[in-house]
């Protein structure tokens, strides 16, 4: 069935994830929130200015490879989930729909993170009920909050 494979690269699919994957991914990405949460400062001052940041001791460099280290587990952690397709929407959707509503730096980036828990768990709701996958689900539902968002801060 090498369509059905093809299929589940692109779109995932998580009703395919053994339990021994669901704990790993589950592990990890309680360590990338943790690392997020240990860098954030640093990240924020690294972001606004690499030479301030240099100033406060900060390693810059150093900083931004943690960085995108730990940016490169959430697309292999996601790809499970969305497929290659999606993962742009997994990681840039619950993003953008923050920055729409955030006062701060920090609401910010507790509701990019509490944003995409909601959407996979949401996904996985209406894969189950409606019988359609659960990658394209998240898109779906990620993408009209995202549109609300958007007429919220219109107006």
């Amino acid at each position: 069935m090498p369509e059905h494979e093809l299929l589940e690269a692109l779109f995932g699919d998580i009703s395919q994830l053994s339990a021994t994957g669901f704990w790993t991914s589950l592990l990890l990405g309680g360590v990338v929130i943790a690392a997020l949460l240990a860098l954030w400062r640093k990240l924020t001052l690294t972001m606004i200015s690499s030479e301030l940041s240099k100033s406060t001791g900060i390693r810059p460099h150093v900083v931004e490879f943690l960085f995108l280290m730990l940016f490169a587990l959430v697309v292999a952690l996601g790809i499970t989930f969305t497929g290659v397709l999606l993962i742009g929407a997994l990681i840039i959707i619950p993003a953008a729909i923050a920055r729409n509503i955030a006062s701060s730096m920090g609401v910010y980036m507790f509701l990019s993170a509490l944003l995409g828990v909601l959407g996979a768990i949401g996904g996985i709701l209406a894969s189950y009920f409606f019988g359609i996958a659960s990658g394209p689900a998240f898109v779906i539902l990620l993408g009209t909050l995202f549109f609300l968002s958007v007429i919220r801060k219109l107006r």
